[in-house]
């Protein structure tokens, strides 16, 4: 199951580096678990800070990420700003990075109709 689940990821890249880049941690992680949908399951439902994420657990990873894909990362909170009114949450490079993440996981799950 996991071979169709990572040809179907492969297959979404090239949109945008951070999608590219949500996948490619995906990929990294997904091997963990008999089912790789679980993965994305544990993402969306318990969140990076859970520490699900192992490549966003530290700041300095946070802060890498955040800083390889701000622009992206503005751009999607400016988005869900506008979607969802004001976002309660410190806006730093972490939060930022989880925020990024999560929510591009969430899309990525749409596009390839998992159900969570």
């Amino acid at each position: 199951m996991n071979n169709e689940l990572k040809i179907r990821l492969e297959n979404l890249k090239g949109k945008s580096e951070l999608k590219d880049a949500v996948i490619n941690i995906t990929l990294d992680n997904i091997d963990n678990y008999d089912n790789g949908e679980i993965y994305f399951f544990e993402v969306l439902n318990y969140g990076c800070q859970s520490g699900i994420v192992n490549e966003l657990t530290y700041y300095y990873q946070t802060e890498k990420f955040f800083n390889a894909y701000a622009d992206e990362i503005f751009g999607l909170y400016n988005e869900l700003v506008s979607e969802c009114g004001q976002i309660d949450m410190e806006l730093n490079k972490n939060n930022l990075a989880w925020l990024a993440f999560e929510e591009t996981l969430r899309n990525i799950t749409y596009d390839l109709d998992i159900e969570i």
